[in-house]
């Protein structure tokens, strides 16, 4: 069993965490679903993206992540870095969905839109997509663009780099997702919610590199969107 994992190992990552190769093939995976689903569904999308054009947002985005991944290789971060073991990635995934939670007891408190969630079997494509772009959007280009700017004065202070792209994800859904011009407890709430799992993302890529970030993202996902995502039409609704 050793040796098959070794094997398997090898192939995935044949010189070690700087291979570029599981990156290379995570992010083309993740680009030809994505397209193949707006070639299918123009509209696919478009709950997110509005009126972007996928077809170009999701390959720009990619190359994009690529070259940052590449770039961040010199401050010791990598798609998968050589200290992370299965058993790491599942706690972080585990925590991930406790905190999924987070949004559905705000839910329950004061009800979101009705039709907030892509249901299945759409969610099944949908999520692992986008939320792929996510963490590129507002984790990993703004990580690289601070870390080019700044260089070792910032990774010095990692705390400081956790704590300022953090924020960039909740200040976003709050702002387009305010129903008023004036903020209320509903959008105070989303925004701790959205930063604490921002910071527990931004530690898990700095502590085991970029896939085990989007895991905590699948792990959030799995109980806020498809799980509750459900039940909340029958429970509320």
């Amino acid at each position: 069993m050793n040796e098959v994992r070794f094997l398997i190992h090898r192939w995935i990552n044949p010189d070690g965490e700087r291979s570029t190769r599981p990156l290379f093939l995570f992010l083309t995976v993740g680009i030809i679903v994505s397209m193949v689903c707006s070639w299918i569904d123009p509209a696919f999308y478009s709950k997110i993206l509005g009126n972007l054009n996928p077809m170009i947002v999701f390959p720009a985005s990619g190359a994009a992540a690529y070259f940052s991944l590449v770039y961040l290789n010199r401050f010791g971060l990598y798609f998968i870095i050589s200290s992370t073991t299965v058993r790491k990635l599942f706690f972080y995934f585990v925590l991930s969905t406790i905190l999924g939670g987070m949004p559905v007891l705000i839910d329950l408190w004061q009800n979101f839109p009705k039709d907030i969630h892509v249901l299945f079997p759409e969610s099944l494509l949908f999520y692992p997509t986008i939320g792929l772009l996510a963490e590129i959007i507002f984790h990993l280009l703004p990580a690289t663009l601070l870390l080019a700017v700044f260089r070792s004065k910032i990774k010095k202070h990692p705390w400081m780099l956790i704590l300022l792209v953090a924020a960039i994800e909740p200040f976003f859904q709050v702002m387009i997702g305010a129903e008023t011009n004036r903020m209320g407890l509903r959008d105070v709430l989303v925004f701790l919610e959205v930063f604490i799992f921002g910071v527990v993302q931004m530690k898990a890529f700095l502590k085991y590199g970029f896939l085990a970030m989007y895991i905590c993202r699948m792990g959030f996902y799995l109980t806020w969107h498809f799980i509750w995502g459900t039940l909340r039409l029958e429970l509320i609704w």
